[in-house]
């Protein structure tokens, strides 16, 4: 069965810096398990990611108007093949799908054609749940205010609620079925900027656990409805550090981009070789 792979990402989650640094990994380096078996034609597209990471500058965002696929074959030392296809759009767009309740053309190709999901969800960026008990009742006139700021401000749905809506419109358009777990897609969730999330919480070392903390309901459906076999969760820091925008990385101007970045097994174990991504949704 062919193997086709789609990376995806809400706003802010860092895909662009994890396709830049895996690209690096993947035309660069020596000890990559998976080599590009051809360099696509629109690879053009990162070249300005790759030259703010040799500057040691972070990675601007992707315009909310700018869409383009890259989509190329990866193939390891025993000749296996899989296609990678990673769509390079703004993370606005991947939330609008939600809101909205469709899917264009183009979303429903990718969608169709693809085996395996890579879902980078921002640990930091999830928001804590308050309820009464965490948060308690507010008082009488604060009520009021609260409601009135409600009805400024547009609706926004929760991340918990956005993420699950999100693999339920997947599933659906897949054309697949939670009454048949074995054939839904491999499901890789990876939560990017794990460097930040572990120096605020350094005794979190396994991303489930960490997953299961910030966005418990996420959870829940995640692993009620996907087999052991066909979900992973792991973490991911591409860049290994925090970049600024504008004040140059010293460290990366000394030893360059493909010397940083890592991702985390489910055991909380490191790995540099961003390419063991791609071995660990193949043997999933």
């Amino acid at each position: 069965m062919e193997e086709n792979i789609l990376v995806l990402g809400d706003k802010d989650t860092g895909k662009t810096h994890f396709a830049v640094q895996l690209f690096g990994r993947l035309f660069k380096s020596p000890k990559a398990s998976w080599k590009p078996k051809s360099t696509p034609e629109n690879l053009e597209i990162f070249k300005a990611g790759f030259e703010r990471l040799s500057k040691g500058l972070e990675i601007e965002h992707t315009p909310s108007a700018f869409h383009q696929d890259i989509a190329f074959c990866v193939v390891n030392g025993q000749g296996t093949e899989i296609n990678f296809t990673y769509p390079d759009y703004a993370g606005e767009q991947l939330r609008n799908l939600v809101t909205e309740r469709r899917l264009n053309d183009a979303w429903q190709q990718r969608v169709t054609q693809s085996t395996s999901w890579l879902l980078l969800i921002k640990i930091n960026n999830i928001k804590e749940i308050e309820d009464i008990i965490t948060r308690g009742m507010p008082e009488y006139g604060e009520i009021s205010k609260i409601r009135a700021k409600e009805n400024q401000d547009s609706f926004q749905i929760g991340d918990q609620a956005f993420y699950t809506e999100l693999l339920q419109m997947l599933v659906r358009v897949k054309e697949a079925s939670f009454l048949s777990p074995n054939y839904l897609p491999q499901l890789t969730i990876m939560l990017s900027c794990w460097d930040e999330y572990k120096a605020a919480n350094p005794e979190m070392q396994e991303p489930d656990k960490a997953l299961m903390q910030k966005l418990p309901m996420f959870h829940t459906f995640l692993h009620a409805n996907w087999p052991n076999k066909n979900l992973t969760i792991i973490g991911l820091s591409s860049t290994g550090k925090k970049l600024d925008e504008k004040i140059p990385d010293e460290d990366y101007l000394d030893y360059g981009p493909e010397k940083f970045g890592y991702w985390v097994n489910e055991n909380g174990l490191e790995d540099t070789d961003l390419t063991g991504i791609i071995s660990l949704i193949h043997h999933g």
